[in-house]
């Protein structure tokens, strides 16, 4: 399968899954909110509509549901990191999406978090 065939055209919009906020501040949260796209670690992939004070741990935790409930990632454990120049780079999950320069159009991964032990 290539990678156009696993992409998902599906817009998960966290400013509305949070459900600790108003109506007004999700008005002014959708206002600047803008699209990331969420790699697994077998190459689906979604966009996620998102703000920027919005927590990495937060994004990571929707991502790996919305993955699982469509049966393209396993159950485990996961971390998410931001694709830069061809390499990933490591986010700290407390952190938000802008101290951790997640922008409009930047591409993060799951990789499983678990280390790898041989048997």
């Amino acid at each position: 399968m290539g990678a156009e065939e696993q992409t998902t055209v599906v817009d998960v919009d966290l400013v509305e899954l949070d459900e600790g906020v108003d109506q007004d501040e999700r008005e002014r949260r959708r206002n600047k909110a803008y699209t990331v796209v969420v790699r697994t670690p077998a190459g689906f992939e979604a966009r996620f509509r998102v703000h920027p004070n919005e927590r990495v741990e937060t994004l990571a935790r929707q991502a790996e549901r919305f993955f699982i409930r469509r049966g393209e990632l396993a159950e485990g454990n996961y971390r998410l990191e931001k694709l830069a120049d061809g390499t990933t780079v490591p986010l700290v999950p407390s952190a938000t999406l802008r101290e951790s320069g997640v922008v409009k159009g930047t591409v993060c991964v799951l990789v499983v978090a678990d280390p790898q032990v041989d048997g």
